[in-house]
């Protein structure tokens, strides 16, 4: 399974699996985010992975 391209500002990589663009749904542009099961999506998603921003020192 190929994971999502993104990259935070240090380096780290998105593990969430990757669309046909190479981006996740939520790093992908075109995705429709705008959906109740997005909304529904998202919390868990956060408690998972926690933000893609840097960590704060």
């Amino acid at each position: 399974m190929s994971h999502c391209h993104y990259l935070v500002s240090d380096g780290r990589q998105c593990r969430e699996p990757a669309g046909p663009d190479g981006l996740c749904h939520w790093h992908d542009p075109k995705s429709d985010k705008q959906s109740e099961e997005t909304a529904q999506a998202l919390e868990p998603f956060v408690r998972r992975i926690g933000s893609c921003s840097s960590p704060s020192s």
